[in-house]
């Protein structure tokens, strides 16, 4: 990839493109907010040229319950004011999509990861870290800039997750920095319906769903 990136400016649109279908032959991934809906090859071949990075990921086949997260709430003078991290217990869709119910778990190490990427980023506001433990480590899946409809978790765990961004930018006195206190499920039925419209045998499911989710109520 530094060879592709240093020559790249000096490679026609057509040599890039080669390149990079002999890395998805290879079983690599195109992981890029500019491309992850799969543009035409030319174009993601101009912006390989124009200086844009390309980043190869390896696709990682995994259980839900691999999926993890963080939902982090940060003040613009540079403070951590809520952070809670937690697992997914199921998906939109079989390969993957959006939480359909997931729980407050402590995970320490994403916790950490989390605090790097906003610090390191510079981001504030209320946003969510997305990662895959598999092999030992943690594989960075996506970071939202937003809230997202898991980010009542936060405060159904006891560390309110919007409020202390509106806070921020009303200049109101910040709440003190909040972690989960308790144990929490989110349950999104809007998700859970588009699993059932796209993977009607999820029903089968259903039931044990549902019963690890009331477990936490």
């Amino acid at each position: 990839l530094d060879a592709l990136r240093r020559d790249s400016a000096q490679q026609s649109g057509r040599e890039v493109a080669k390149t990079v279908t002999a890395l998805e032959a290879a079983g690599a991934t195109i992981g890029s907010s500019a491309v992850v809906q799969g543009p035409p090859i030319d174009a993601l071949a101009t912006k390989v040229a124009e200086g844009a990075v390309l980043v190869v990921q390896p696709f990682l086949s995994v259980q839900p319950t691999q999926v993890e997260f963080a939902i982090v709430a940060r003040a613009s003078a540079g403070s951590v004011v809520s952070l809670v991290t937690g697992r997914k217990r199921a998906q939109s869709a079989p390969d993957g999509g959006v939480l359909t119910w997931g729980e407050a778990v402590d995970l320490p190490d994403v916790a950490e990861a989390c605090r790097r990427f906003v610090e390191t980023s510079g981001f504030h506001g209320s946003g969510g870290l997305e990662v895959i433990r598999d092999a030992g480590r943690l594989w960075f899946v996506e970071f939202n800039p937003r809230p997202e409809g898991i980010h009542a978790l936060a405060d159904l765990a006891g560390a309110p997750n919007l409020w202390p961004v509106v806070a921020d930018l009303a200049n109101l006195s910040t709440p003190e920095p909040a972690v989960a206190t308790h144990e929490a499920a989110l349950w999104v039925e809007t998700a859970w319906l588009n699993r059932l419209r796209t993977d009607p045998w999820a029903v089968a499911g259903l039931g044990s769903a549902l019963a690890g989710f009331r477990r936490h109520r």
